[in-house]
C-alpha cells in the first residue's frame, strides 16, 4: 500500500489548481474517469483555486481515506498495484506464442477484436517500448466499431534469411450495410528465447 498524508485539513477539501477561470456563481462539477461524483460538500472556487472533497475523489480511485484526530492528519491509502501487475505478467507469459504462426495469429486476433492488450502481448520487446504510450492513450482499445474485420486467413509463412518468418494476412472488412472490402497485411515475427513475437508490421494497424 502506498500512503499519502494530508495534515491539518480534515477530510473536507482537497486543493487543486483551476485550469480555467470559473464564474463565482457557476456550478463546479466533480468528475472522475468520466463519471460525475455527487458529494455532501460541493466543489467550489476560492481565491482562484478549485477545492474538492478528498474522500469521494480518493475512494472513486480505489483508495481508502481515514481521518486521525489525534494527529490532525488525513491518510490516503492507494490500492496495491503490484498484485495487478504480477497478474498481467503471468497472463502475458501464458499467452506468449510458442510458434511463429501462433504469434501472427495472436496479433491479428487482437486487431480483429480491437483488443490492444492482446496485440501488445504479441509484440516484440522493441515494439512494446515503442508502442506502449500509444496503446495507453487509447485505453487499450484499437480501431473503430465500424467498419470491422469480418474474417481473415493467414498463410503458412515464408522463412527469411535472418531467421524471421513473414506472414501474409488477408482479411475482409464489412459494416452495417454488409458491404465487403478485401485487404491484407504483412506481419514479420521473430524468436526471442523460446517464444515468438511480432517484430514488424507493414501498414501498421492498431
Amino acid at each position: 500500500m502506498k500512503k499519502w498524508q494530508l495534515a491539518g485539513g480534515g477530510l473536507a477539501l482537497l486543493t487543486m489548481m483551476a485550469s480555467t477561470p470559473v464564474v463565482a456563481d457557476e456550478v463546479v462539477r466533480l468528475m472522475v474517469n468520466g463519471r460525475i461524483l455527487e458529494t455532501d460538500v460541493p466543489p467550489q472556487v476560492v481565491n482562484g483555486r478549485t477545492l474538492a472533497p478528498v474522500r469521494p475523489v480518493a475512494e472513486a480511485l480505489g483508495a481508502k481515506v481515514n481521518w486521525h484526530e489525534d494527529t490532525n492528519t488525513v491518510t490516503v491509502d492507494l490500492p496495491e498495484v503490484d498484485s495487478l501487475k504480477r497478474r498481467v505478467e503471468l497472463l502475458e507469459q501464458a499467452l506468449a506464442p510458442k510458434s511463429a504462426k501462433d504469434a501472427a495469429q495472436l496479433w491479428f486476433e487482437g486487431v480483429k477484436t480491437r483488443n490492444g492488450a492482446l496485440q501488445f502481448a504479441a509484440l516484440s520487446p522493441g515494439l512494446r517500448s515503442e508502442k506502449q504510450a500509444t496503446y495507453e492513450s487509447r485505453h487499450w482499445v484499437t480501431g473503430t466499431s465500424s467498419p470491422w474485420i469480418d474474417t481473415y486467413t493467414i498463410n503458412e509463412g515464408k522463412q527469411l534469411s535472418d531467421g524471421r518468418v513473414e506472414f501474409l494476412i488477408k482479411f475482409v472488412w464489412t459494416d452495417s450495410t454488409k458491404a465487403k472490402t478485401e485487404a491484407e497485411q504483412t506481419v514479420i515475427v521473430q524468436q526471442f528465447e523460446q517464444n515468438w513475437f511480432v517484430s514488424d508490421v507493414s501498414g501498421w494497424r492498431m
